[in-house]
């Protein structure tokens, strides 16, 4: 158990300091930019795309949104035994058809966060070379 947290605690350092790194390329992005372009209004659209774009990668906690939506009211267990136990005390869970899991893939959503990015970042870019 007690490696489970260290390794999480990692995790979330990790994630910490990837969202830092991701906020200071956009920055330095956005001020090259704007040099570049002579243009405040683009240095700002850039550096609001790169925020944007980090926020929507790096916040959102995937493994609990990965769950079936009622099942996102309750907490998320760590393990089997503790998953188990959770069932035990919510009753609500025992109906449920689909638990957590990791690392699930998703192809309508990966398709639909790649066209709705890709269009975002296209028209973005046509807006800064024009």
């Amino acid at each position: 158990m007690k490696t489970g947290k260290m390794a999480e605690g990692r995790l979330q350092a990790s994630l910490e300091q990837s969202l830092q790194y991701s906020l200071i390329i956009s920055a330095l992005a956005a001020v090259l930019w704007g040099y570049y372009t002579w243009s405040f209004k683009k240095m700002v659209v850039t550096y609001a795309m790169g925020v944007l774009c980090t926020l929507v990668v790096i916040i959102p906690d995937w493994t609990f949104f990965a769950r079936h939506p009622s099942e996102w009211g309750f907490p998320m267990p760590s393990d089997k035994q503790s998953a188990i136990a959770q069932k035990a005390r919510f009753h609500a869970l025992n109906h449920s058809l689909k638990y957590a899991q990791r690392f699930n893939f998703y192809p309508i959503r990966f398709i639909g966060f790649t066209l709705s990015y890709g269009y975002i970042i296209y028209s973005t870019w046509k807006y800064m070379t024009t």
